[in-house]
């Protein structure tokens, strides 16, 4: 960002539009010489002389022209957001109305704050480490309840706390490493046990291995599970699809075969973020080449589903072709969805369903049965995203990074290397520094927060 962070800085803090009320959010050194210059409180009272954590009401007033009425909150340096003296000005929420504060605003001193420059200034100035910093934008853009969760957790600290537990045992155990190469031998201290480091690597190593598996199923959380709709043609998969994505995307036609290769769309179902993927229909006879091209594309999209729905047509029965194909996805967290229940279900179908697959009686015309599939896929969705702090792509490369320097570490203690084993542990330190952001690069920081909305 490049940017001189003894600013005043000033931003719209809620999203564009027509809305009852916006915030413009000020900050820094300046930021009640900026409110002086712009801000009439009813009171009479100067804001340099406003308490800390309170609220007044006033107007907005540039030029002699009264803009609107206002209630500013004020927050002072270091009991703030940003750890700087902030204010916050309530204004009505029209574009034009809020465009106008925000112009007085900024020409009353301060500066337009970049996309996360707040959040920036905030762990700059100690209020948060980087983990935390990375988590308001992930409580931001949290899709799911889960996802929340696992935010607000980093958002307390939690991840924090977990690596500084694994950065004490690393420096102990380096510690004792590097006594004993420089002075084991001439003076008296107590020998290192390597078996008690080994021991004392491997208990961080397994909580780093944890944090990892829990990255792998939190991003399910984040990103959407994969969701990828099969099966036979004019079974009615594409109906199926619409009516989740609760728009008509697919074509939807008496003819069998009208989807020729995969619609895709992102929705949340009662709170679950779902990737959902409409596939051509399996088990055309004589295949066209367009028809094989879908085929092979809906065969990749299956290979990579976290859950399959298997729509099969109630009405006309279990065909051979059915039978095989949903045995072939018994690895598979799969869903039978028998289809067009308000024609009637053929006799005993359910009864010749393989096992393994979850049940769903469903149709598609009247809505039957999307209450036990949303259930259904919620299941699923709970066992498969446990309950923990949430990791980001960065994150997640570097717990990748640390795992490796612990391993490497273990593995030169085994063989009596100890000053590779305690350069390995350098590099995990350095790796935890560039985590919480001790050791974090400018253009590192530049990036993280660069994703964040502005006025944040």
């Amino acid at each position: 960002m490049n940017l001189f962070y003894d600013d005043t800085i000033a931003s719209v803090a809620t999203p564009p539009g027509k809305g009852a009320l916006s915030v413009i959010r000020i900050s820094g050194a300046d930021t009640f010489g900026v409110l002086s210059r712009v801000f009439h409180p009813a009171s009479g009272s100067e804001p340099a002389g406003f308490k800390s954590h309170t609220i007044h009401y006033g107007i907005i007033r540039t030029g002699g022209e009264v803009l609107d009425e206002v209630m500013v909150s004020v927050m002072r340096g270091p009991a703030s957001y940003t750890g700087e003296d902030t204010a916050e000005i309530t204004c009505h929420g029209g574009v034009y109305v809020t465009s106008a504060v925000l112009d007085a605003v900024l020409g009353s001193g301060a500066r337009a704050a970049m996309p996360g420059e707040f959040t920036m200034r905030a762990f700059l100035n100690g209020r948060i480490d980087l983990a935390q910093a990375e988590a308001v934008n992930q409580v931001i853009n949290a899709r799911s309840e889960k996802a929340l969760k696992g935010a607000v957790r980093n958002l307390k600290g939690e991840l924090g706390e977990r690596l500084r537990e694994v950065r004490e045992q690393v420096s102990r155990v380096r510690a004792r490493i590097d006594a004993e190469l420089e002075w084991g031998q001439t003076q008296q201290i107590e020998a290192f046990d390597p078996t008690e480091g080994r021991e004392a690597l491997e208990k961080v190593r397994s909580s780093v291995l944890e944090l990892l598996e829990g990255a792998a199923s939190f991003e399910k959380v984040s990103e959407g599970q994969r969701v990828v709709i099969c099966g036979r043609p004019n079974a009615g998969k594409s109906s199926l699809f619409n009516l989740i994505l609760k728009k008509s995307k697919s074509i939807v036609s008496p003819e069998p075969g009208t989807t020729r290769d995969t619609v895709e769309g992102d929705i949340s179902l009662d709170g679950i973020p779902l990737r959902l993927s409409d596939t051509a229909g399996l088990g055309l006879v004589t295949p066209t080449e367009v028809e094989k091209a879908a085929l092979e594309k809906a065969s990749e999209e299956i290979s990579r589903a976290d859950i399959i729905i298997y729509v099969i047509d109630g009405h006309t029965g279990i065909s051979v072709e059915d039978t095989e194909a949903l045995k072939s996805l018994s690895g598979h967290h799969l869903i039978a969805l028998i289809n067009k229940s308000d024609l009637g279900l053929k006799q005993g179908i359910t009864e010749q369903l393989p096992g393994g697959a979850k049940r769903v009686v469903f149709s598609c015309l009247r809505g039957t049965g999307m209450r036990k599939l949303t259930g259904i896929i919620r299941d699923i969705t709970d066992r498969e995203c446990g309950d923990g702090v949430m990791i980001n792509a960065r994150q997640r490369q570097l717990l990748k990074n640390l795992e490796g320097s612990l391993g490497r570490a273990l593995e030169n203690l085994e063989r009596e290397m100890a000053e590779v084993a305690s350069a390995e542990l350098s590099s995990a330190a350095s790796t935890l520094g560039e985590f919480d952001g001790s050791l974090a690069e400018e253009d590192i920081l530049d990036r993280i927060f660069s994703d964040f909305c502005i006025g944040k």
